[in-house]
């Protein structure tokens, strides 16, 4: 009977080290932001100056992954032809969609960029994306450590950055989504430090 006690204890105690084990060494869950659904047609502070250094500017890396559905509005003098910010990553990270619709293109896809201002330039970089879905959900993972930035649509790297300098960062501003020259929502916004 002391045997059988003794193996239960041994194989209840491994199992508990197990647990531990996998909680400590799997990677914490992304940290959500914002609301669950944010309306693109008009600018929104999701976190503030203070929580965005917390978060974007860890020397081990950020991670900001959100749900979008962007509606590209009626081609008018008040929606322009040019690329509109959608989410503003302070004032020197901007991820961008043109909102001119290309004839070759359709109503599907758009041309979509990362513009990042990097330290002792005074031209931002622009990362560019050729086809960014529209007017349907695509899952966007900016991956930022140092000079590099990934960036992945639906689970698949889509590109991949390497800035000249270090990425500069204004701490006074914070995170907003939306421009009135969009249309459609954002959702589910995480952003964790790596």
């Amino acid at each position: 009977m002391n045997v059988i006690i003794w193996v239960l204890l041994l194989l209840t105690g491994a199992y508990l080290i197990y647990l531990l084990t996998v909680y400590l060494l799997s990677p914490k869950p992304f940290n959500r932001i914002g609301d669950d659904t944010i309306s693109l047609s008009k600018v929104t502070q999701v976190i503030t100056s203070e929580e965005l250094k917390h978060y974007w500017t860890a020397n081990s890396g950020s991670n900001l992954l959100f749900y979008i559905n962007p509606i590209i509005l009626e081609r008018t003098g008040i929606s322009g032809n040019e690329y509109a910010s959608v989410v503003q990553i302070g004032s020197t990270q901007n991820f961008k969609i043109l909102v001119a619709p290309d004839a070759g293109r359709g109503l599907t896809l758009a041309p979509a960029l990362l513009e990042i201002y990097v330290k002792g330039y005074t031209n931002p970089e622009l990362v560019e994306i050729t086809n960014f879905p529209l007017q349907r959900w695509t899952a966007v993972v900016i991956v930022k450590k140092g000079r590099r930035f990934n960036i992945y649509l639906n689970g698949v790297l889509s590109v991949s950055h390497v800035c000249t300098a270090m990425p500069d960062f204004d701490e006074t501003q914070p995170l907003r989504v939306g421009n009135p020259r969009v249309g459609g929502e954002i959702s589910l916004m995480r952003i964790e430090p790596q």
